[in-house]
């Protein structure tokens, strides 16, 4: 899925399916772990990659309080180029992974955050026990948008799900 490639017309589609979405933080409160996010649509609610990704995309950005949840009339447009020159979202252009090597990667960091001594997993703002979120065995395929030693941003879709798996940290 390459984002530079967009019509007008598309760029233009408003975006909303974000409130359908849940928002989960694992955080280390470490610097090397630091804190990964997923952000969960329903498939049901759209089946469109792209509606999915952007409203995914943009919760993230919601909930990391870089955008406000009562902007109205919010266009692919706005959020791509908040996402783009916020430094927000450093690629564009996905890449298919193999499941594979997005598991190796997820489960790494998913024990590295929940290991740490003072971790702490969050569903929408509340705290939770922490659960792991996702099955292998239901990933259908993973695009990777950004793909740092120190930041990383995948996409998935799942059996029953839209996913945004992003990892970051300041070490």
């Amino acid at each position: 899925m390459n984002l530079n490639l967009l019509s007008e017309s598309v760029l233009e589609t408003k975006i909303s399916d974000w409130q359908y979405a849940d928002y989960y933080s694992l955080d280390s409160y470490e610097e090397g772990w630091s804190s990964a996010y997923l952000t969960i649509l329903p498939r049901k609610i759209t089946e469109d990659r792209l509606l999915a990704f952007i409203n995914l995309v943009g919760l993230l950005a919601i909930e990391g309080e870089q955008w406000k949840k009562s902007e109205s009339n919010v266009t692919i447009r706005v959020l791509l180029n908040f996402f783009t020159f916020g430094g927000y979202l450093s690629n564009l252009e996905g890449r298919e992974v193999s499941i594979d090597s997005f598991w190796f990667d997820y489960i790494d960091i998913f024990n590295g955050i929940k290991n740490s001594p003072k971790a702490s997993f969050h569903k929408n703002g509340v705290e939770r026990t922490f659960l792991n979120l996702l099955n292998k065995e239901d990933i259908i395929d993973v695009l990777i948008f950004d793909d740092k030693w120190n930041q990383r941003l995948y996409f998935l879709k799942t059996k029953d799900n839209w996913v945004v798996f992003e990892w970051g940290t300041a070490a």
